[in-house]
């Protein structure tokens, strides 16, 4: 039950918001960045690789740039192939394991080395098997480098000089499930953020895994993939979530304006009139946030039966005074508040009374 709530939170405040853009810290060396807009999401998810070691030295740049329309870094990378091992197998297992032993990443660049060490080695890539007609996978290489004592590493593939990223392995999969667009994958180290390396790591250079993925939203079998990968979702969004709570509380039992504002956005049913004199009613009897939103939810169901029924729309038939009444005395004693609601003018007790056991029996 409690899954399904914040899902259903997630999904309304979706509907309401064009944009949603928020970072998150998972641990030590993790963190990530949600761009929601219409019609899609991308979550970036980045893992600083700091405990690899990365051999730099000057490359054949400075001559060979002259000849290739790509140029090439002015440095020559190769890290270390247990990177592979401890942080691209068990990716490739948890893809495995959500999506289907069938459903495999293919590997867009790579630059693999062998030979003896870091002074005697000779490179190969993709085009290599690209060019036999033969598609090269994240599950393939990692056998690869299981089976083979001479690889040593991996190596710059390509530069993005105009980003300044040097990238040493991108991998993708298109529509691994209904829902999700893709997952692409991307070991690579920044040129932009070397000072930030070197002031925290010691290091001249860092590499980082990022794990893109577009999808249409946070479906169940994406959630289940960033479980596997140890992203606990549901602990971001209940902390982003309850934070968002706390602090739109505060502002709209500070300012009435901020109220009616979030009621008309939250309740879609409650007409001008309605959200007014919810409003009135609220400050009149100084009841808190909390217990306004519950008024305004019985209320907000009672105009959706009312248009099934009916089909107007909700500024032509205004509840009545009474029937907020009923609400606020309602949403009291739910939340344990004793305090009395105040009647209005050409309001009883009796009818308040006839609306709480209707608002009741919703």
């Amino acid at each position: 039950m409690f899954n399904r709530d914040w899902k259903k939170k997630m999904k309304k405040r979706d509907r309401q918001s064009s944009q949603v853009k928020f970072n998150a810290i998972v641990d030590e060396n993790t963190g990530l960045t949600l761009f929601q807009r219409e019609g899609g999401l991308y979550l970036v998810i980045k893992k600083d690789l700091n405990d690899y070691h990365v051999d730099i030295s000057p490359s054949e740049a400075p001559v060979m740039n002259q000849y290739l329309k790509e140029p090439d870094p002015f440095e020559s990378y190769l890290a270390e192939p247990k990177i592979l091992k401890e942080e691209l197998e068990p990716f490739n297992i948890a893809l495995h394991t959500i999506f289907g032993e069938k459903k495999e990443m293919s590997l867009i660049s790579i630059k693999v080395a062998i030979g003896s060490g870091e002074n005697d080695y000779v490179t190969l890539n993709e085009s290599d098997l690209l060019a036999m007609d033969v598609e090269p996978t994240i599950s393939g290489v990692l056998e690869f480098f299981e089976k083979n004592e001479s690889v040593i590493g991996i190596c710059d593939r390509v530069f993005d000089h105009e980003r300044g990223n040097v990238i040493l392995l991108e991998a993708k999969i298109r529509e691994p499930a209904r829902g999700i667009s893709s997952i692409n994958l991307k070991i690579m180290s920044s040129l932009q953020q070397r000072g930030l390396i070197m002031k925290k790591q010691m290091k001249y250079a860092g590499l980082q895994m990022y794990t893109i993925i577009k999808a249409e939203s946070l479906n169940q079998d994406l959630l289940d993939f960033l479980k596997q990968i140890e992203i606990d979702w549901e602990i971001i969004f209940l902390r982003r979530d309850f934070g968002i709570e706390d602090w739109l509380e505060i502002e709209c039992e500070k300012n009435s304006i901020n109220l009616k504002g979030f009621l008309r956005n939250k309740y879609d049913n409650l007409g001008y009139f309605d959200i007014n004199n919810i409003t009135r009613i609220a400050v009149v009897n100084q009841l808190n946030f909390k217990i306004v939103n519950y008024m305004a939810e019985m209320l907000d169901r009672k105009k959706e039966k009312q248009y099934e029924v009916t089909g107007s729309t909700p500024d032509k038939e205004p509840l009545q005074k009474a029937e907020i009444i009923a609400a606020a005395k309602l949403a009291c004693a739910y939340f344990g508040v004793d305090k009395k609601i105040k009647l209005e003018s050409g309001v009883t007790a009796e009818d308040v009374n006839y609306f709480e056991a209707e608002l009741v029996n919703l």
